[in-house]
């Protein structure tokens, strides 16, 4: 777990670095598909911003909204308690479900992010900006 934790980190923290290639090509193909003067370079990133801003606020919140459906918040709350009740403590089913939420969030929910974010970011495709460079120059 700790291996995939570390994996997935360093991966999403090394490809995060390139995502705007896609977006500046996005523009640029824009600009040579309509014939426009200047990219719409702007109206791109700030299409970009407009939905994942939001998600990086939003995602915290869903994460512990489902994990307190879980029985997370009774934990928490259990634990800093200097009395524990005995009666009402979770049930070996219910840990199991929260641990299986975890889980969840932890590994799956970035997997299936991800895969959805692959297949649709591989309409478009990056382009050789030389090789571009060359056709145009040989080619007036």
């Amino acid at each position: 777990m700790a291996l995939f934790l570390l994996h997935q980190r360093c991966f999403a923290n090394g490809t995060y670095s390139l995502f705007n290639i896609p977006l500046s090509d996005i523009a640029d193909d824009n600009m040579r598909k309509y014939n426009r003067k200047h990219p719409i370079s702007s109206m791109v990133y700030g299409t970009n911003a407009l939905f994942v801003k939001p998600a990086i606020s939003l995602s915290p919140m869903l994460a512990v909204a489902i994990l307190n459906r879980y029985g997370y918040s009774y934990i928490q709350h259990s634990k800093n308690s200097p009395v524990r009740p005995t009666a009402s403590t979770p049930s070996p089913d219910q840990l199991k479900d929260l641990k299986d939420a975890m889980f969840f969030l932890v590994c799956w929910y970035p997997i299936i992010i991800g895969t959805i974010q692959l297949i649709s970011w591989s309409y478009y495709k990056i382009t050789n900006r030389t090789e571009m460079e060359i056709k145009v120059s040989l080619n007036p």
